[in-house]
């Protein structure tokens, strides 16, 4: 997979932009989406105000969540300003079992293939005059399912993936909104 990355400068959000090319990444990658059924994605970024459900099934598992997590100014140059965002993916189980298939360990490992194909993308060229320079996995934190924190039911597992995107935003671009 090469992804490309341009994000449009006529976008007042470019933020909002990077979290749906983070959506891309992860669902374009096959066998995550395998792992993960479409109605167990749950898209902050969507057209729902609230697109987490009411309660939770067996069917709700496994779960991943995308949502921004922080960001800070990098500098930059004369030129550009440097922003790196974080968004964090979580995983959610409904099995304490890590080995299962479409269980914990499996939608750990397509997480990381799939950044590291994107990384691969980024590295191969980035076009547009707003881009994503680095998407990568920084650090995760796993423990038993919250029902409380998650839409899925009962015990399985937790995690939350942090990833980092470092973005580059021309300065005469930003100045001139």
């Amino acid at each position: 997979m090469t992804a490309t990355f341009a994000i449009s400068p006529k976008s007042p959000d470019p933020f909002s932009q990077v979290e749906a090319a983070l959506w891309a990444v992860l669902e374009s990658h096959a066998p995550l989406a395998a792992l993960v059924p479409l109605g167990n994605r749950i898209r902050f970024n969507g057209e729902a105000d609230d697109p987490a459900k009411d309660s939770a099934t067996a069917a709700d598992a496994p779960e991943l969540m995308v949502f921004p997590a922080g960001f800070e100014l990098e500098g930059g140059t004369s030129s550009s300003i440097m922003v790196r965002q974080r968004y964090v993916v979580s995983i959610a189980t409904d099995s304490l079992n890590t080995s299962r298939i479409r269980e914990y360990n499996a939608i750990k490992w397509e997480l990381l293939v799939a950044a590291e194909k994107a990384r691969e993308g980024l590295a191969a060229g980035v076009k547009g005059v707003y881009a994503i320079r680095d998407l990568k996995i920084v650090s995760g934190d796993e423990r038993p399912n919250d029902p409380e924190k998650t839409n899925v039911s009962g015990k399985g597992w937790f995690a939350l993936v942090i990833f980092d995107a470092r973005l580059v935003f021309p300065r005469a671009e930003v100045l001139s909104q």
